[in-house]
């Protein structure tokens, strides 16, 4: 494979990880996760 594709790929892949990580630590609460900490509306 072509290095270029496995470092875009593995750029993808963490930047994900980092973005997920932070979304985790602002939720609380099953509510917060569920409902979106109350931030959608119908």
């Amino acid at each position: 494979m072509n290095l270029t594709v496995i470092t875009l790929f593995l750029i993808i892949v963490i930047a994900t990880l980092v973005i997920t990580y932070f979304a985790a630590k602002r939720t609380q609460t099953t509510g917060d996760f569920y409902t979106a900490g109350g931030g959608l509306t119908g």
